[in-house]
């Protein structure tokens, strides 16, 4: 892995534990296509939500290849309360 893409995957989970930390949780992953389409699903049911570009792994995963595609982006939901 580059050192541009080890720092970029950083930064990446960087700001995943930042969103856990403030009550968001990890959703799914998707391709950059379906990113409107889920974003209004979850706007309609009331949920805030963030999407990060990237694929964030799992804890304890390391997904450099199957899931380290510049297509995909991760959804953070934080629950309903």
């Amino acid at each position: 892995m580059t050192s541009k893409i080890a720092t970029e995957r950083k930064e990446l989970i960087a700001r995943a534990r930042e969103l856990e930390a403030r009550g968001y949780e990890r959703g799914s992953v998707v391709d950059i296509s379906r990113r409107d389409e889920l974003l209004e699903l979850y706007e309609e049911m009331g949920r805030e939500v963030v999407v990060l570009d990237g694929a964030v792994p799992e804890e304890g995963q390391d997904c450099t290849e199957c899931l380290g595609g510049p297509n995909l982006v991760t959804f953070f939901i934080k629950p309903i309360r």
